[in-house]
């Protein structure tokens, strides 16, 4: 009777964090809290992240004990079919051949000739059994809209600011009046006295007065800044529209457009164009109704790149970016 070790590992996963495999290895699920992938536009709840360990080889008497007691094998029958199992996965994986697990993953070896272990899309942490990913979609608002805003907060301010300005100006301007008077009079006295002759003199004060430096003795300093050309349309503006033909791809290569803003003016579409070509990407352009997308194009081979250069304009750029495609 052919045993399914496969199925039953993942039957196990349920139970236990780590199921070994003798003689080929484990697979070790960790607790991984609820996450943001703001790449797919997904939220994750809480979860059991699976990998693969091939330095667990010693058996520790899960899986025999469970085929014995689900498949009704004795212990040499359980063995065996483990060994059987073992076996077989290893000449499969030799041939550079996936193998899959039902519900758990994939293993495989990559172009070195490592194994790779690649999780399914079950989640096995029973606390949170039955709770699904969640699609979520950010909200774009445009630069008019937050100028308004900003606006609006900024007329509020000044309203609530006047009247208390006007109260400072009545508390401190009599203090002030009487101070200037004060000295008036004093400055008027000083100025009449006479001297021993009865003549009236006015004292000479010594004033000390701050030669400005010689310019040879004046240290300056400029700072180095790196410009970007733009191209230039004929009435000497930076021209708004842009190449976006395709940007050239290698083999097995993926292309991806990253959106960072829509702009009705020039100077937005400008100022995005700009920051574009100081990261080192290409832009790119297209027409959303009455505004111009700005984004960046791109190649790449793996999600992951596609995930680091998001962050990098995220971080560098705007934190609204968004992949369009």
């Amino acid at each position: 009777m052919a045993i399914n070790i496969a199925k039953h590992i993942g039957e196990l996963l349920y139970d236990h964090d780590t199921v070994i495999i003798p003689a080929l290895g484990a697979i070790a699920g960790t607790y991984e809290s609820a996450s943001i992938d703001h790449v797919q536009g997904l939220l994750h709840p809480p979860s059991k992240v699976l990998s693969f360990n091939k330095n667990l080889v010693l058996d520790d008497g899960v899986l025999t004990n469970y085929l014995q007691a689900e498949a009704e094998l004795s212990l040499a029958e359980a063995q065996a079919a483990i060994h059987s199992f073992v076996e077989e996965t290893k000449r499969s994986l030799a041939k550079r051949e996936i193998v899959v697990f039902p519900k758990v993953g994939r293993l495989y070896k990559d172009y070195e000739n490592k194994l790779q272990f690649l999780q399914d899309s079950t989640n096995f942490n029973t606390a949170v059994y039955g709770l699904p990913t969640i699609q979520f979609y950010p909200i774009l608002r445009s630069s008019e809209a937050l100028a308004e805003k900003q606006q609006r907060a900024a007329q509020v301010h000044d309203t609530v600011r006047r009247p208390r300005a006007a109260k400072q100006l009545k508390r401190y301007a009599l203090p002030a009046l009487l101070v200037v008077a004060v000295l008036a009079v004093l400055i008027s006295v000083y100025s009449i006295q006479k001297g021993s002759d009865g003549t009236p003199f006015t004292p000479s004060l010594k004033v000390k007065v701050n030669t400005s430096p010689l310019d040879s003795e004046v240290e300056t300093f400029e700072e180095t800044q790196t410009t970007i050309d733009l191209p230039i349309s004929e009435d000497g503006e930076y021209a708004s529209d842009i190449d976006t033909e395709s940007i050239t791809t290698a083999p097995n290569q993926k292309e991806a457009v990253i959106i960072v803003g829509a702009f009705r003016k020039k100077e937005g579409i400008k100022k995005s164009i700009k920051e574009i070509y100081a990261l080192g990407y290409a832009p790119y352009q297209d027409k959303k109704s009455n505004l111009t997308r700005i984004g960046v194009q791109l190649a790449y081979d793996d999600p992951k790149e596609l995930a680091t250069a998001l962050a990098t304009i995220r971080r560098k750029i705007t934190n609204r970016a968004w992949i369009l495609k």
